[in-house]
């Protein structure tokens, strides 16, 4: 009896708030479903292997890293994400910052997961994160980044650590060590939402933990932004 009542009550709540892609706006049989399979092909894919292993920008022709990469040191660093910057990646994203959902926490971090082993990265000794600015925390109640990585830390069996805040009145650095953890010679892995490939962050954040002789710092997001 009592499945036939949870049963009948799932079919009035289809009926009243029927599941729908949020893309094309189809019915989903998968109620727990954000996006229906033909949507999700919309995602694009990136190939690690036309990629710079060290700011991820896309290569001319063959080769390990990009010219500019090739001219400084960046052997401390590594960078990648999962997705283009597509129409349907972007609706996620703007989803994940606007909504208190889990099931975008779930989507991204399954994704990201499966990019982080395509791109045959070593697993690391901790998982952190690259903070927001203060006023998309206000917004949303915490940090989605951080929210992410946890989760992402959880399903790797990974430790989680709060390793980077961002300074109020920054100058030349935006974040800083907290410097609550011992990561000496330790590999960190650092989650974001959409990846930059013009920004500097990424120095500026290797800067920042060289301090700590961290021994490499990983970098993975959900998108790659043009």
């Amino acid at each position: 009896m009592p499945s036939l009542a949870k049963t009948i009550w799932h079919q009035c709540v289809d009926f009243v708030y029927p599941p729908l892609c949020l893309s094309c706006k189809l019915y989903l049989k998968d109620r727990k479903a954000l996006f229906c399979e033909p949507c999700l092909t919309k995602l694009h894919w990136i190939n690690p292997k036309f990629r710079c292993i060290c700011c991820f920008r896309p290569l001319d022709r063959f080769s390990l890293s990009c010219k500019q990469c090739r001219t400084t040191s960046c052997g401390y660093i590594r960078v990648a994400a999962a997705f283009e910057e597509t129409e349907l990646a972007v609706k996620i994203l703007r989803e994940f910052w606007r909504e208190d959902r889990y099931g975008y926490y779930e989507l991204m971090c399954s994704f990201m997961i499966m990019q982080f082993y395509k791109m045959g990265w070593p697993l690391p000794d901790l998982i952190s994160y690259i903070p927001t600015k203060k006023l998309a925390r206000l917004q949303k109640g915490e940090d989605g980044n951080r929210l992410l990585a946890k989760m992402i830390a959880s399903h790797l069996q990974i430790p989680f650590a709060d390793l980077l805040k961002r300074r109020l009145f920054p100058d030349d650095l935006r974040f800083k060590w907290t410097k609550d953890m011992i990561i000496g010679d330790k590999v960190i892995l650092l989650i974001s939402d959409c990846h930059n490939p013009k920004s500097r962050r990424y120095r500026e954040i290797s800067y920042v933990l060289s301090e700590g002789c961290a021994r490499k710092l990983y970098f993975l997001s959900f998108t790659s932004m043009r």
